[in-house]
């Protein structure tokens, strides 16, 4: 770990798209944008959640549809770079109406009802995805 500090760059406060693809969204204004490092956090309502959970021995993405409105109770995440793109990573967790909540990774296919985005971007060396070897994941690349 080299501990390198970032600085805080722009910040974000957006209303986002009702029927819009959540990950989609989030990705396209972070390139628009030209974010390329970053923390970002979302509250909102959703019409259908899509979300994955990493089934670690097999090294594949189990994912779970739930076509129904769901309030986003928690979702945050960060950006970094994959393919020399910026590429949201980003977990969230769904509340049914009787209050009991599902979360895991946030996937495509998540349809929003109504969310707000506060993003924060770091300026700093770049944080580039790599796949590991060993879990078989995305992760930030070692120093």
């Amino acid at each position: 770990m080299t501990g390198e500090p970032f600085q805080l760059g722009r910040i974000y406060m957006e209303r986002l798209p009702h029927d819009g693809d959540l990950l989609k969204v989030l990705t396209a204004f972070c390139r628009e944008q030209g974010v390329r490092a970053g923390y970002l956090s979302v509250i909102g309502a959703v019409k259908r959640g899509v979300f994955s959970c990493y089934e670690q021995r097999q090294q594949i993405y189990e994912t779970v549809i739930l076509d129904e409105d769901l309030e986003i109770t928690h979702c945050q995440g960060n950006v970094s770079l994959l393919e020399g793109q910026p590429f949201v990573h980003a977990h969230i967790s769904f509340a049914r109406a009787n209050g009991e909540t599902l979360a895991g990774h946030l996937m495509e296919g998540t349809v929003l009802f109504a969310g707000e985005l506060v993003l924060r971007e770091f300026l700093g060396p770049d944080r580039v995805r790599e796949k590991d070897p060993v879990t078989g994941l995305n992760l930030w690349k070692s120093d």
